[in-house]
């Protein structure tokens, strides 16, 4: 039995990567185990774990819970107004105050915070994945306790 850690792309296959491995070395191989420890910048080492979790009272679970749009920190973002941030929180597209690279966004709004994902054509805002109206509302009040600032602008 070998055990080999393997850093790779979405995509990658391990279970017929370690059937290679296998046949390379004359023996057959198969996996016993097979455990994610990394997703971007997420480790298995900053999870809580559910006892923890379940010990939290309500107040200090937002303590413990990191930021929505922490998985999307490898796009890039930018701040809309209120009002156009609201419209497209309801579903509707938006024209971009300024031309754009066309591509997925994050998106905040004023005084909302992270409101979601969005894609663009270059003029044009479409919502893809996003909040609730409530949630986005409850992260601004998260985002103001905590002086969580994007420092982005459209």
């Amino acid at each position: 039995m070998a055990k080999i850690s393997v850093a790779c792309s979405k995509g990658t296959y391990i279970r017929p990567l370690a059937e290679d491995i296998g046949q390379r070395l004359g023996c057959g191989g198969t996996l016993q185990e097979l455990r994610r420890a990394r997703i971007g910048r997420l480790a298995v080492e900053d999870a809580i774990d559910l006892d923890r979790l379940s010990a939290a009272g309500e107040h200090s679970l937002d303590a413990l819970l990191r930021p929505a749009d922490e998985l999307l920190g490898h796009l890039p973002g930018t701040t809309l107004g209120a009002d156009d941030a609201t419209a497209l929180l309801h579903g509707q597209r938006r024209q971009a105050s300024r031309l754009l690279t066309a591509g997925l966004y994050r998106l905040y709004g004023e005084g909302i915070g992270f409101v979601g994902l969005a894609q663009t054509d270059g003029d044009c805002w479409i919502p893809i994945r996003l909040l609730s109206s409530t949630l986005a509302h409850q992260t601004q009040n998260f985002a103001a306790a905590t002086r969580f600032d994007t420092g982005l602008k459209t």
